[in-house]
């Protein structure tokens, strides 16, 4: 069992155009992805995030977890299918 001391909490507001929603970090050790909003989100991995391509997560609470038996480091990044203003939640434990 993997102990977990701290957390990060965030959100990111989500357009059409791809944003980084968790930065590069060699710490990590379980990361959750909510999305919050009312339109789909694309997410990508240590790449620009391209609409209908990569991770789907559907509106109104579609999430993505990274555990701890499968770590991943580098940058997510995320695309909203439409509109502005799209809020995803994000914890990222060390």
């Amino acid at each position: 069992m993997i102990k977990l001391r701290n957390a990060t909490n965030g959100t990111v507001s989500l357009t059409t155009a791809s944003q980084q929603i968790l930065a590069v970090n060699e710490f990590r050790k379980r990361a959750i992805i909510v999305n919050g909003s009312d339109v789909g989100v694309w997410l990508s991995f240590n790449a620009t995030a391209v609409i209908g391509t990569g991770i789907y997560l559907a509106p109104n609470c579609g999430s993505f977890e990274i555990d701890p038996e499968e770590i991943y480091t580098a940058a997510i990044h995320g695309i909203a299918a439409s509109g502005a203003g799209k809020i995803v939640g994000t914890v990222e434990f060390y």
